[in-house]
């Protein structure tokens, strides 16, 4: 306790009585007894895996109430980054064990997983399962999907998502967007629903200052430049 005054701390003679102990499990004892080796990529994700299990586990274990949906979202995460595509599925069916619902961002998650695993199908039956459920898909969420179709070239496929963020009134990012609107100037199409790239002023002055540099530095007009650089002398 502070002694008054001196501003030095004390030690304090009052006996409070016996504090009662608390066991709190540790995580490390729980972990593999396992080192990864940076070219063992699957093992190292299973291990990994383990440990937020482990952290998961000890959450729950702590907590007076259910773990929120974040706290559910960010243990999906961990299987869904990994592309464990059926332990995140049985994952986001046990919400319920915890007395939660997921959310529009729980099923985020999932479409980002099937995209990255080049499974659009699987993707789009999360964004219809969404809609079911009285959820309104992100445009984040749709425009994965578009940019998974713009990548392998289905041009109809990519369209077709479009059309329904339009109808919607999402409008996809640009990140997302770029390739299907590359890939419709290169086939001469023009869609009203592509919104137009933010960065086209900034390709067209580079362009040109490229034109520009090439056509002073060319053989011909070399000695036209520095026969007027040597007459403003």
């Amino acid at each position: 306790e502070m002694e008054a005054g001196s501003g030095q701390i004390v030690a304090s003679t009052e006996e409070v009585g016996e504090v009662e102990e608390v066991h709190v499990p540790s995580l490390v004892a729980h972990l593999p007894d396992w080192t990864p080796t940076p070219a063992d990529l699957p093992a190292r994700q299973e291990y990994a895996i383990e440990a937020a299990e482990c952290l998961f586990d000890n959450e729950v274990l702590s907590l007076v109430d259910e773990p929120k949906v974040g706290t559910l979202n960010a243990m999906l995460s961990v299987y869904a980054e990994s592309l464990r595509l059926s332990r995140a599925e049985k994952f986001l069916e046990t919400y319920h064990e915890y007395g939660r619902k997921p959310d529009p961002m729980s099923y985020h998650i999932l479409v980002k997983m099937f995209c990255r695993a080049k499974r659009a199908d699987r993707a789009e039956a999360v964004l219809v399962k969404m809609k079911e459920n009285g959820m309104l898909p992100s445009r984040q969420s749709y425009g994965r999907v578009l940019q998974l179709h713009s990548r392998k070239g289905r041009l109809e496929e990519a369209l077709r998502v479009l059309e329904e963020m339009h109808g919607l009134g999402l409008r996809p990012p640009h990140r997302l967007v770029k390739h299907l609107r590359a890939m419709c100037q290169k086939q001469g199409i023009s869609h009203p629903a592509i919104p137009n790239d933010p960065l086209e002023w900034f390709k067209v002055g580079m362009k040109d200052l490229r034109s520009s540099k090439k056509w002073k530095h060319s053989r011909r007009n070399r000695h036209y430049f520095s026969m007027i650089g040597a007459s403003r002398k």
